[in-house]
This record gives C-alpha cells, structure tokens and sequence, in this order.
C-alpha cells in the first residue's frame, strides 16, 4: 500500500520559508517532499536553555511556563540536552546499526515526542530503558511529531515502512479529535440547541482566525469552561464513529504488510465521564473551540478508545489500555496532566515503565541479552 503522492522538492530556502509560515519550532521544519506538512529537523542538538530561548522568542508563553516550573521540580539544567534529533530524522540516538536489536517504532503526534524538557522523561526513552533492564536487545525509535494526526503519519509511510520494525505502536488521535466536526453535522432539534450553545464563542472564533495564534492559544486556556453532562450534545456522541478511523486502519494494514506486529493505545485524557472535572482540571485543561464542556471531550474521546478496543478485536491486533491503566493509576488526574491530553514528565516515565511490561511477552525472543541493571538515575 503506498503512502501519499510527494511533489516536487522545495528548496532549502522554500524550506525555510514555509517553516515560517507554518510556525514551526527550532527542532522543525517543512518537509521538502510534501509542502504544508512539517518534520522534526535532521541533526538538531538543543539544550534546555536554547529549545527554552527559542519557544521564549517565538511567544510561546504557555510552554516556557510550563518548561521553566518543570526543569526546576525535577532539577534539569540549563545545559542539559533537551531535544536531539537524529540523522533520519526521529528524536532521540542516532539508529542501531544493521538493525542488530528488535526496533519498536513509537508513532504517533506531541503525547508521542514527549516532553521538551529532556529526552530521558519522554515514555519512548523510559519503555526503552525498561526493556533492556529486562534483557531485551530493543531499540524504540520515537517517530512521534507535535501536531500530527493520522493523515500526518500516512503521508510519511513509505519512510516509516523502510524502517521495518519488529513492532509498531500507534498512540495518535487527539489532533483528529480536535478537528472533528461531527456535531456541526447532526441535524435536528439537537443540532438547533447545540448551535445556540455555540452562538457564545462566535466572537472567539472569529478572533482566533485572524488573531497571532500563541494569542488564541492562551484565550483557549482561559476560556471559561462549563461542564454539564446532560447536554444534548453528550448524547448526540453516543453513535460518534471518528471519521479519521479509515486512515488508521490504513496504517495497521500497510504495517502488518511488512511484518511489523502492530500494538493500538488507547488514549488516556484528563476529563472522563466517570468524574467531575476538579477545579484545578478546569483550570489547567484545553478544549476543541467549538465546545466549552469538558464532558464532550470526555465523551469523544471514550468514543474513539471504544473503537480503537471493537478494532482489535476483530482485526486481532495487540491494544494496550492506556486509558484504563490511567484512570486506575494516575489519579487524581489533575496531578499527573498538564493539560487535557498531555501527561507530566513523571507520568511519561510511569507510562513507558508501564507500555515495556505490556510490550515484553509480545518482542521477538531470539534477541536478548542477559538482564542489566539500568543506569544510574536513569529513572
């Protein structure tokens, strides 16, 4: 199965260009191949203080926040390497060479590429670290890019099929669920009452199309949040099928064409159905613009993870509950997200601890090494 058509390459002053445009971090940039779609930059070595000075010169106030009160919780320093980005262009060590060890390639959007802070909290680096604490020859290649969705990873399959790895998880959605307008397309008395709700945030619609988009991004922060969970529209969620879901399966078809024992994560989120959002939840989550109730992100969301569990079971794909596992062990939720979807840099690590034990029974047994302890301070 073929990835999508590429066009003609830009060159590296297109490039550059349409990484301005595009408003891409320092560690990124356009793809030459596929104009309007980004990539992590080949090469890039950035300490905390430089990722830190570039987010701070770009206006990216949330993230130099959440940065700065991070790295001094767990005492990263200022020269320690943040990001690396290897010669292939995937985040984290340069390849094992001839593919000697069993290659988990992670895939999936910023939940994947983790935390900017240091490349040793990120759950890639941890589930890795965890594997060969075990005895497992592994090597996890961290193919996770902030603001990726499906359709983002189909466009670069052909690169991630000729990295032919053992196994391939998928941890992606939460770009595509932001973008869903499934509630736009419902009909009826629901629809009607759904669109008065909306009438409120058509001012901040329209500001954010033409406002600088860091603005819009702290106006969605500290928009007023109104949980109900028996509006309309939570039960308009109820038949919700992600319209994104072709693409996926897509995915799991073109990788298990080349071997590679596919594994789904579910999505583990700040707000669920089963709670009412915290006062710090309310603070510190984000939501699509067209909603201000947390319970209908919950809701989509739960919808997505119970496709993602009718998936693998007929398809018999490997699934790891990531959403189950958090919602029994991360908790309260408010003390382990840092916003609606993303999991603190702590809570990374407990996840890729977590995703090894899961991963372990399913690795190839012919590659292993005697069991090590790992390194010091490593987790």
């Amino acid at each position: 199965m073929a990835a999508l058509p590429a066009g003609p390459p830009l060159t590296p002053a297109q490039v550059e260009a349409a990484g301005r445009a595009l408003g891409l971090d320092v560690y990124e940039m356009a793809d030459p191949l596929r104009p309007g779609r980004w990539r992590l930059r080949p090469g890039y070595h950035g300490t905390l203080h430089e990722v830190l000075e570039a987010k701070r010169s770009a206006g990216r106030v949330l993230a130099v926040s959440h940065m700065e009160a991070a790295a001094k919780a767990l005492g990263v320093g200022q020269d320690e390497v943040a990001i690396e980005v290897n010669a292939e262009g995937f985040r984290g060590p340069a390849l094992v060479p001839d593919h000697a060890d069993v290659r988990i390639l992670a895939l999936g959007d910023s939940c994947t590429f983790g935390t900017p802070i240091a490349e040793r909290y990120t759950y890639a680096r941890a589930m890795e670290r965890e594997l060969r604490a075990q005895g497992h020859r592994v090597e996890v290649v961290n193919g996770g890019v902030e603001g990726y969705d499906p359709s983002d990873v189909l466009a670069r399959l052909n690169e991630f099929r000729a990295l032919r790895p053992e196994v391939t998880t998928l941890y992606i959605g939460w770009n595509a669920l932001y973008r869903e307008r499934y509630l736009d397309d419902t009909s009826g008395l629901a629809r009607h009452l759904y669109g008065v709700r909306l009438l409120r945030h058509v001012g901040t619609l329209v500001r954010n199309r033409f406002a600088d988009p860091h603005e819009a991004a702290i106006e969605a922060y500290e928009r007023p949040k109104r949980p109900d969970q028996k509006a309309k529209e939570i039960a308009l969620l109820d038949d919700y099928e992600p319209s994104f879901l072709p693409q996926l399966v897509q995915l799991v078809e073109a990788m298990r064409a080349i071997g590679s024992r596919v594994v789904i994560l579910t999505l583990p989120g700040l707000y669920g159905m089963d709670r009412d959002p915290s006062p710090r939840a309310l603070a510190i989550g984000h939501l699509p613009t067209w909603t201000d109730n947390p319970f209908v992100l919950a809701r989509m969301a739960g919808r997505y993870n119970e496709t993602l569990r009718v998936l693998a079971r007929e398809e018999r794909l490997d699934l790891v509950d990531l959403e189950a596992w958090a919602r029994e062990t991360l908790q309260p939720a408010d003390e382990h997200f840092i916003d609606s979807v993303h999991l603190d840099e702590r809570s990374q690590q407990q996840a890729g601890v977590y995703l090894a034990g899961a991963l372990a029974p399913l690795l190839p047994a012919a590659k292993q090494a005697p069991a090590a302890e790992p390194p010091r301070g490593a987790r």
